[in-house]
């Protein structure tokens, strides 16, 4: 479904950007949109929490896409460094390095001939650990279901 919905909207852009751009922007779109589907298995895994697993699968996507914004904002407090500055920071630091970096996905400077080859291998190789690590949970949470009677 991912590659379908990545052809779509790569196909109106088919006669405006370079071809080479368009292919990784469109390989990086199907890398983003396996991300962010990835997470519902396990985050939507449960009928009965209705609209708890839609806004978990928003939420993680979001803070996924503005992490750097938000580790900018940390590292340059407005006065001297205090200790409660530190530990805000430190713990930036540390959501950043669990989440995906999306907001590196998809990047418009692609289609324009921008192509970094060495961070585009860093997409596909990220993605390919989450989506490892994505199925792995929704695998264990389906046989702890299934092993409960739940």
């Amino acid at each position: 479904m991912a590659l379908i919905v990545a052809l779509l909207c790569a196909l109106p852009l088919a006669f405006l950007a370079k071809p080479s751009g368009l292919a990784l922007w469109g390989a990086s779109l199907v890398c983003e949109l396996l991300h962010r589907h990835g997470h519902e298995p396990v985050l939507r895994a449960d009928p009965r929490a209705g609209g708890a697993g839609f806004r978990a699968v928003a939420g993680f996507y979001l803070l996924s896409r503005s992490m750097t914004a938000m580790q900018i904002i940390a590292a340059a407090p407005l006065h001297e460094p205090t200790l409660a500055d530190r530990i805000v920071k430190t713990i930036v630091e540390s959501i950043a390095f669990l989440l995906p970096a999306l907001d590196g996905m998809t990047q418009t400077a692609w289609l324009l001939g921008g192509v970094s080859l060495g961070f585009a291998s860093a997409v596909f190789g990220q993605t390919a650990i989450y989506l490892v690590l994505l199925c792995s949970a929704a695998l264990f949470d389906l046989h702890r279901r299934n092993f409960l009677g739940a």
